[in-house]
């Protein structure tokens, strides 16, 4: 298996590599921003590792070197001594997600480099900025800020979900994140209003909480995955159905838009879905 996972691992850094020297001037910024997901992914992934002392090597099955951060790069930062070392270590090569981590842990508050806190860090900084860029470059940008908006709209259902039924939530957003005010979880802004996200996460249940967000584009996703979650329980189920709708979403760029950087967002959805799938095949296999 590990001989497997690397050779998935390289053969995606290779290929998406080789794509991405076909884009130059803006659309290589664009492609630069389509790939920093998975530079963010990353990131979280080592730190969540180094958190828990999780050793370098299944910290490194974890990870995708798609974007800025490549495997040798990756390598080092899971061999690092803890998340502040790995930070330092980021900060030391320039790498601009290294900024919010820098100004989460300069707020010097107890708890500031807990797992939840920087991994929020991460996703409202990514977010956030990438949407702006993708705006900035106009018409070209469209299917980007489609996709980054999707994405923003998903994480902040499943935040919403997580939220649901729990009896002192302001209590735990001081504990996990230093905030307690719940639309400070959101990330964005995508096409759900704050407002209805707000009221989807004060729901006493999961099927009241659905109920809230019928209006929205999703609703047909989760009314969909609601059987699964009866079943079982697990909000896992959305989001597997989420990323599901995502990964349809990228791979209609590649006919919507075959000149532009929807080819490259189409390409590396269904590439790195198939590297999930060889090694879900051959994990079974293993048994």
């Amino acid at each position: 298996m590990d001989c497997l996972t690397e050779a998935l691992r390289s053969d995606l850094a290779a290929t998406v590599g080789h794509a991405r020297r076909f884009f130059s001037g803006a659309a290589a910024e664009l492609a630069v921003l389509a790939l920093r997901r998975y530079d963010v992914h990353n990131a979280k992934t080592v730190l969540r590792g180094l958190a828990r002392q999780v050793v370098a090597s299944e910290i490194l099955n974890g990870t995708l070197p798609v974007g800025e951060l490549r495997a040798a790069d990756l390598a080092q930062l899971a061999q690092s001594a803890d998340v502040r070392v790995a930070i330092d270590l980021l900060a030391t090569w320039r790498i601009p997600l290294a900024r919010p981590l820098l100004a989460l842990r300069g707020r010097g508050r107890e708890g500031a480099l807990e797992v939840p806190a920087m991994e929020l860090a991460l996703d409202r900084w990514h977010l956030n900025s990438a949407l702006q860029a993708a705006r900035d470059t106009g018409e070209a940008g469209r299917p980007l800020l489609a996709i980054l908006a999707a994405e923003a709209d998903e994480a902040n259902i499943l935040t919403a979900l997580r939220l649901v039924g729990i009896s002192n939530a302001p209590r735990t957003l001081r504990e996990y994140f230093g905030v307690d005010d719940i639309a400070l979880l959101f990330v964005g802004p995508g096409h759900i209003q704050l407002a209805l996200l707000t009221e989807a996460a004060h729901k006493v249940s999961v099927p009241e909480a659905l109920k809230v967000l019928a209006s929205t584009p999703y609703h047909a996703v989760l009314a969909g995955a609601m059987e699964a979650y009866a079943a079982s329980g697990r909000l896992s189920v959305f989001e597997r159905a989420l990323s599901q709708r995502e990964l349809q979403r990228a791979a209609g760029l590649l006919m919507h838009d075959p000149l532009g950087i929807g080819v490259l967002l189409g390409y590396v959805a269904l590439k790195t879905n198939e590297i999930a799938n060889l090694r879900v095949v051959a994990q079974g296999l293993t048994i």
